[in-house]
């Protein structure tokens, strides 16, 4: 009796994608830059800056990028790029899907480079576009997308 091999769960591409498009979702939530009120004063500046230290810190939904929030943006970039799992290309399709997912990873790359600092989104959302380019790679590169 012949017994046909077992596929794994989950190639290191999809595992690399997967783990991108969590990061990149939660980045959105954390703090991506430290927005304290223009004050003319030394007074005001020297009390924001003493008593309301982490009250400024914003959101990558906070930050406008024309009229819609870089949250929304890399959320939906990473969700697009995560759709991709769910269809088993062809060969033919490969070329395609490397291109749509790796175009995300370079949106979000872009965005978190934009207002890059030692916060915590922006370093999540680093890791995480780095993260989806690999898995594109890994999965639909190399020598099957002809």
């Amino acid at each position: 009796m012949q017994t046909k091999p077992i596929r794994k769960l989950f190639s290191a591409g999809e595992l690399l994608t997967l783990a991108g498009v969590v990061l990149v979702v939660m980045s959105a939530a954390n703090t991506w830059a430290n927005a304290p009120p223009k004050t003319g004063t030394m007074v005001a500046a020297t009390y924001v800056a003493t008593f309301q230290r982490d009250a400024y810190l914003t959101s990558g939904y906070s930050l406008k990028l024309g009229g819609v929030s870089v949250g929304w943006i890399i959320i939906l970039a990473a969700l697009a790029a995560g759709s991709l799992l769910l269809v088993t290309p062809t060969a033919g399709q490969k070329r395609g899907f490397l291109i749509g997912q790796i175009a995300a990873g370079v949106l979000i790359l872009i965005l978190a480079v934009r207002y890059v600092g030692l916060y915590m989104g922006v370093l999540m959302a680093l890791a995480g576009a780095g993260l989806l380019i690999a898995g594109a790679v890994l999965r639909y590169g190399g020598e099957t997308a002809k």
